[in-house]
């Protein structure tokens, strides 16, 4: 981790992950930079979108579905908690 605010509600720091294929999380806001790799995010409807070196994009909060890194990758990332506060 790089940063994290003081109430955690924002994070960012660099992230690397061998292959496999997991559920995405919910409830956040993330902006990815891949530094180095070959991964996918695979929407519950079947929609992929595939991520290479200098790649950047935007995950959405409320996001349904997979991480899938084929290639060993790397990334900068900026998150921010989207969870309701009650």
């Amino acid at each position: 981790m790089h940063f994290t605010s003081p109430d955690e509600s924002l994070s960012a720091g660099t992230w690397t992950s061998t292959p496999g294929k997991w559920h995405a999380f919910t409830d956040k806001d993330e902006y990815c930079y891949i530094i180095e790799g070959h991964c996918a995010l695979i929407h519950e409807d079947g929609t992929r979108q595939d991520f290479r070196t200098g790649d950047s994009f935007m995950i959405p909060n409320g996001f349904r579905g997979f991480w899938e890194v084929m290639e060993t990758t790397t990334k900068h990332f900026v998150i921010r908690d989207c969870t309701p506060v009650d």
